[in-house]
């Protein structure tokens, strides 16, 4: 996966996850819910290309690190891929 990949995955989840805040506030239900759920396997790309420490630990402390990585939009898109593909977030 490139970096360059790897952005754009990124900005694609970011914003299928506002969308999904914004379909859950006018209707009550989410995307997830319905005939659309398997637009969420953007999320299982994402972390099956990401360095090893996140993909191969998987269900564990990996995917903790994963997920508080990808949320985090105090971070940029480009410091997210970094983090994501180098496993250099690791120990935060």
């Amino acid at each position: 996966m490139t970096r360059e990949d790897m952005i754009l995955l990124i900005k694609a989840g970011d914003a299928l996850w506002g969308m999904g805040d914004t379909l859950q506030k006018l209707t009550g239900t989410s995307y997830a819910d319905g005939e659309y759920k398997d637009l969420d396997n953007i999320y299982e790309v994402i972390l099956h290309t990401s360095h090893r420490y996140y993909s191969e630990n998987k269900g564990n402390y990996g995917e903790d690190a994963f997920w508080k990585i990808l949320g985090n939009n105090e971070l940029s898109v480009e410091e997210r891929a970094d983090l994501l593909l180098g496993g250099s977030g690791i120990n935060e």
